[in-house]
This record gives structure tokens, C-alpha cells and sequence, in this order.
């Protein structure tokens, strides 16, 4: 079995986010979802969570694996299990995936489809430059991971949920698409479709897909055109309004969430954020800005241009208590939190010092 060594292709995600229980506040909420979750990430790695970030220790490659029940039996598969269920979590991002504060429950399989991080957007919380693989050896691979995928998903017989591609937008990937064009599945299978929503109307409708979505995530970002051009790199808000219409006009509103993520850029645009969510009649998510590495973390001596135009992570966390403009940005959120339409990441509330409410 061949696998990525999570030593140097997983050493800059282990090394961010805390993980492991602390022997003083022993964790004692349970998780199954190395028992009943993959991701298959932009190494065409199955990893036993929802989120790489969480749980980057790799079973395999799914090319491994002959169908997937098997991802979740083998001995690497074994041994995650067993430190999860003895309460360890020695690889498991404790301070993000939620297991602080409640059990992590999955009621059915869970197989998240990340292969790709290509997109046609250029955030600068996510990307310095637009990523879009169309070519070459690395490409023919990940082609051959794709199709593997979803004929494992055509013929899988379980209940499961499907989470398409959280690393990059599935709509505008050259990779994606094969798997839009041959998956068949079954009645048992639904499906939750991360994008940016750019490609929606013009893509969504022709697929195998579609009739299957029971939940739309669109990460936005803004409540207004001034905002998403500063945070949204290459979007453009006429698209995405349209967009937004054909959903609402579809009878599919009460399936779609907005994502925004509070940074400096745009946690003033959030009152905007709300108008968007009530015309819609969409729900909203907040959370806070995680360091995916893009950003230089802190300042440094001889700065990059692109960090000299963008700034650091430091810059942009506005959550940050030592930030300058905490305090603000916690009035309008605080502003907020009695929104029926909006969720609030359990992160983004520890980090504000709000209690749960």
C-alpha cells in the first residue's frame, strides 16, 4: 500500500492547530468519524475525517483500495480508531474539529471528495495565485484517482453523504468534472456541494448531481460588491447574484448556506451580510480565519511583493485579541448573534469571548 509520508507532505498541518487530549482537561466527548468518514485530499490520500486539517495521518491512496469499506479496515485505519476511541486523539486537531464541545457523530458514511484545489478564484486567505490543473504526469494521476472514486462510489451500497470538493471549487476543476459526467449512484446517496458559486447556472443543471444536493455551501465572504472584489479575487458579483437567483427561483433556498469568514476586509460589510441572507431567505454561516499558510504567519525583515500588497495572517486576523481592531469587530458580532438565520463556528465564539447563547 503506497502512502504520502505525513512527515513532510502533512508536517506544516500537524505543526499548526494543537492536537492530542491535555491530561489536566481529559476530553471526554466520543467521535466515530474515523469509523465511518474519508477524505480524499489533493494527494488522492484517504484520510478518516471531513477535514484533513483535523486528522492528517493517511490511510492510503484510494487507488489502494478495491472498494470502500476497505478504507476503513486495515491496520493503519485500526490504529486511528483505537486513539480516537480510547480518547487520545494524538493526530486530531482537538481545538478546531469540534470534540471539545460536543461528540462527533456521523449517522451515515461520510466520503469527502477534495482531490483538486484548482479554482478559478484567487483568494488571498486561501491562494497567492489562481491554481487550475489541466495537464501534465501529476494531472494524468489524479484523473486516474478521480474516475477509481467514483465508480467506488457507483457501486457502494450504503447509505452515505457525499461532500464535493472542499479544497478548491468542483464546478471550474478540469478533475471535478469527469466525476459530474460519470457518476450514477443510487437513491442511498445525497450529496453537499461546496463553490464559490461562479459556475453554478451555467454548469449545475446538466449534471448527475444535481437532483441528489441537499445542501449548497457558497463561501462569499461579503454582503457587498466593494467587499468580495477585495476578499473574493476573481469573482464577480453579477455572476454571483445570478447565481443566488437561480437557486432561490428553483424552490432550493431553505438548502443554502452562505459562508462568510470574518477578516479585517470584511467583518464591516456583515450587516450587509445579513440583508444578503433575508433576501434570499438563505441561512449564513460565520467563522473565524484559519491559517492555511498563505500569509506569511508573523512580519518579516525582507517581505515578498505579495506579502508587501496582501500583509500577513497577523494583519488579517481580526479575531485576534492583540488586533487593533478586536474590539470593533466583536461590537458587530455581538450585533448579530440573535440572527435566526445565522450559525456561529463554536471557534469563532471562543475567540470573542462569548458564551454560548
Amino acid at each position: 500500500m503506497q502512502q504520502t509520508d505525513e512527515k513532510t507532505s502533512y508536517e506544516y498541518t500537524l505543526n499548526t492547530w494543537p492536537r492530542g487530549r491535555d491530561e489536566k482537561q481529559p476530553i471526554t466527548n466520543s467521535c466515530n468519524r474515523p469509523f465511518k468518514t474519508v477524505e480524499i485530499d489533493m494527494y488522492t490520500n484517504c484520510n478518516l475525517c471531513t477535514c484533513t486539517g483535523w486528522l492528517p495521518r493517511p490511510v492510503g491512496k484510494i487507488t489502494d483500495f478495491s472498494c470502500l469499506e476497505d478504507i476503513w479496515d486495515n491496520p493503519r485505519a485500526h490504529e486511528i480508531q483505537k486513539d480516537v476511541t480510547d480518547k487520545k486523539f494524538t493526530w486530531c486537531a482537538v481545538e478546531h474539529c469540534g470534540i471539545k464541545q460536543h461528540d462527533n457523530y456521523e449517522p451515515i458514511y461520510q466520503i469527502v471528495f477534495a482531490i483538486d484545489d484548482s479554482c478559478n478564484l484567487q483568494c488571498p486567505s486561501c491562494r497567492r495565485e489562481k491554481k487550475m490543473h489541466t495537464e501534465g504526469p501529476l494531472y494524468e494521476e489524479k484523473l486516474r484517482a478521480v474516475q477509481h472514486t467514483v465508480d467506488l462510489i457507483n457501486k457502494f451500497d450504503k447509505p452515505a453523504h457525499i461532500l464535493f470538493n472542499c479544497s478548491g471549487d468542483p464546478l471550474a476543476s478540469h478533475l471535478s468534472r469527469p466525476f459530474l459526467q460519470s457518476y450514477v449512484g443510487n437513491d442511498k446517496q445525497t450529496f453537499t456541494l461546496f463553490t464559490n458559486g461562479m459556475l453554478i447556472k451555467k454548469l449545475l443543471p446538466s449534471t448527475g448531481i444535481f437532483p441528489r444536493i441537499t445542501k449548497y455551501w457558497i463561501s462569499i465572504d461579503a454582503g457587498s460588491p466593494d467587499v468580495y472584489k477585495q476578499v473574493r479575487v476573481g469573482g464577480d458579483w453579477d455572476t454571483l447574484m445570478g447565481s443566488l437567483d437561480f437557486l432561490k427561483e428553483q424552490g432550493l433556498s431553505k438548502l443554502v448556506t452562505l459562508q462568510f469568514v470574518v477578516q479585517k476586509n470584511n467583518f464591516r460589510d456583515i450587516p450587509n451580510f445579513i440583508k444578503l441572507l433575508e433576501k434570499y431567505d438563505f441561512r449564513g454561516l460565520m467563522s473565524n480565519l484559519d491559517d492555511w499558510g498563505t500569509w506569511n504567519r508573523e512580519p518579516v525583515e525582507t517581505p515578498d511583493a505579495w506579502t508587501i500588497k496582501n500583509g500577513t495572517y497577523r494583519d488579517h486576523n481580526v479575531l485576534d485579541s492583540r488586533h487593533d481592531l478586536y474590539a470593533e469587530c466583536k461590537t458587530v458580532v455581538e450585533s448579530v448573534l440573535g440572527n435566526k438565520r445565522l450559525s456561529f463556528h463554536p471557534r469563532l465564539t471562543h475567540l470573542l469571548g462569548i458564551k454560548k447563547f
